[in-house]
């Protein structure tokens, strides 16, 4: 039956879980009196002539596979054993004197709880099967198990086992249940900064703290949370999650060049495809390439355009100017200047008689309540003037222009526009274009300009003259005046006593129903 010191990785009772245990292969030249030998470690790959690193790992492994305790490999800071509490286990090589080939320490709490000392004598090197024993059983002492004298095991003194035998596996069950394969999750502790993964399971979450954290992955598949502080954040290779976090941060995809990543936007984040993997960066501030290092922002404003404005007034008379991006004004109350400049800008006028100039790029205006004036400039823009006397301009583009509520003065401009006058006595003209014009109600004038315009001139005694082009005019309910232009025109005078005048060209005219 299995034997136990007693001790174990992480808090709780025997049977409960070990969590994440950190571990190291130290390096030569270290001071190892500590576990009871006046020498100093030896290089390993000094001694060892075959991968004894995969070896390690695959010891680690195997006790995680089958108890509930997670290990990750990291760098060995360096220093004397037992003067460094991270990692948990360092696996040091080293002489030992007379025809002892290891010593693995329980994991008491103290400096050295937990750490292996290997011999560097030839027998090791020379059979490497010995060592993938060794290694396992010394580990075995570092998860707590005492050695088994009476039955095969690998933890029996006698080392004549490879491999986990029913014995150690129900030792190491009885000290930290059995594995669950619950997500393995790793906190960094508070007082350490950096952390270099070497080997971790194939999914990994790895939590930051509150100091500047210097955090790189492996090929695995990470998610790395800076939380707080300035964090510098490498995923290495595989498919990664970086969340910044508070603070400056940066995402390292240091092995690809800029123009070899393809960028996207997830969320509210990017995400990075390349060579290494799929990344997601969330709450970064820098990304560093290879070859130059950018900030978040441009990345956005490469994928998205410029990042505008967002601009609000207060009850007093704003003058708000967008500038180059994608903007967005609110004037609120009072008589607002509103400018949005370049770029696709949202612009709310809100109370007041306000002037408003959309500029270049599709702009979408509300005039909002008072007698506005709104000019929508170049770009195909949506223009609503609200309620009040407004008037309308909406440049060259091709424009949808609404007067709403009020005797607007409603002019298309260049481009194909669509113009609603809405309710009140409207002024509107169509201009150059191929165009709709909509007089809604209310006793309207209405010009078609030229171009193929459709003119429905709506309720109300309306005036229409269509203009240059061929032309679709229909009067609508009221006593309309009608008149075609220069072209060849369909003319309607629809309901109400209608005068119509074709003009020149080729014009089919009906009267409608009326006297």
């Amino acid at each position: 039956m299995p034997v136990l010191s007693g001790d174990k990785w992480g808090p709780g009772d025997m049977g409960t879980a070990g969590g994440v245990v950190t571990w190291s292969i130290a390096t030569g030249g270290l001071d190892i009196s500590r576990f009871g030998f006046d020498n100093l470690s030896v290089d390993p790959d000094s001694v060892f002539t075959f991968d004894f690193e995969a070896a390690i790992r695959a010891a680690f492994a195997a006790w995680s596979s089958v108890g509930n305790i997670e290990f990750i490999q990291i760098t060995d800071p360096g220093g004397a054993a037992g003067d460094v509490s991270h990692p948990d286990i360092r696996l040091f090589s080293g002489p030992i004197p007379g025809n002892t080939l290891g010593f693995g320490f329980f994991p008491t709490g103290s400096g050295i709880a937990g750490d292996v000392l290997l011999d560097t004598d030839q027998s090791l090197n020379s059979d490497p099967q010995l060592f993938d024993s060794l290694v396992a059983h010394e580990l075995g002492h570092s998860l707590g198990l005492d050695h088994i004298e009476s039955v095969p095991a690998l933890m029996n003194p006698i080392l004549r086992q490879s491999s986990l035998l029913a014995d150690d596996i129900d030792g190491i069950q009885q000290i930290y249940g059995a594995q669950d394969g619950a997500p393995v999750i790793y906190d960094l502790p508070s007082g350490e900064a950096d952390l270099i993964l070497l080997h971790n399971p194939e999914t990994l979450t790895v939590n930051g703290n509150a100091l500047d954290n210097r955090i790189s992955g492996t090929q695995a598949d990470e998610t790395i949370n800076g939380q707080a502080g300035d964090d510098r954040l490498d995923g290495g290779a595989g498919d990664d999650l970086l969340d910044g976090g508070l603070g400056e941060d940066v995402a390292v995809l240091g092995a690809v060049a800029r123009a070899a990543v393809e960028l996207s936007v997830v969320g509210v984040g990017l995400r990075a495809v390349s060579s290494l993997g799929v990344d997601d960066l969330v709450n970064i501030e820098w990304v560093e390439f290879a070859d130059q290092t950018v900030s978040f922002t441009a990345l956005l404003e490469e994928i998205n355009g410029p990042i505008g404005d967002d601009i609000t007034g207060d009850d007093g008379a704003n003058t708000l100017i967008g500038g180059d991006a994608n903007d967005t004004l609110r004037g609120l109350d009072g008589d607002d200047v509103l400018a949005g400049g370049l770029g696709n800008d949202l612009i709310l006028g809100g109370t007041g008689q306000d002037t408003i100039a959309g500029s270049d790029g599709n702009d979408v205006v509300d005039g909002g309540d008072g007698n506005d004036s709104i000019g929508g400039g170049l770009g195909n823009d949506t223009i609503t003037g609200g309620d009040g006397a407004d008037v309308i301009g909406g440049g060259q583009g091709d424009d949808s222009a609404s007067g709403g509520l009020g005797d607007d003065v409603v002019n298309g401009g260049a481009g194909d526009d669509t113009i609603n006058g809405g309710a009140g006595n409207d002024t509107m003209g169509a201009s150059l274009g191929t165009d709709v014009v909509n007089g809604g109600e209310g006793n309207d004038d209405l010009g078609g300009g030229a171009g193929q315009d459709t003119i429905d001139a709506g309720a109300g005694d309306d005036s229409v003259g269509g203009g240059e082009g061929n032309d679709s005019i229909l009067g609508g309910d009221g006593n309309d005046f009608l008149a075609g232009g220069g072209r060849n025109d369909v003319i309607d005078g629809g309901l109400g006593d209608d005068t119509i005048n074709g003009g020149d060209g080729d014009d089919v005219m009906t009267g409608g129903e009326g006297a």
